[in-house]
């Protein structure tokens, strides 16, 4: 069951707690994700499935930390 969903319109899944990491993917508004982890300002993402996940900014998933 997906705890989290994307709010920003689009935002870039990256490979660590940081924009000056990799980008690994991109995820849009509404895609349901789980969070696995918070550091700082960045939350670690896992989709559902298990297969992907990566770090986006706090600010752009909702249900995640407050």
């Amino acid at each position: 069951q997906p705890e989290g969903v994307v709010v920003a319109s689009e935002v870039d899944v990256t490979s660590g707690p940081g924009s000056q990491y990799v980008t690994e993917f991109t995820l849009h508004s509404g895609a349901e994700v789980n969070p696995v982890e918070t550091r700082g300002s960045w939350v670690r993402l896992a989709l559902p499935g298990g297969e992907l996940e990566g770090w986006v900014p706090a600010d752009a998933v909702e249900g995640v930390g407050g």
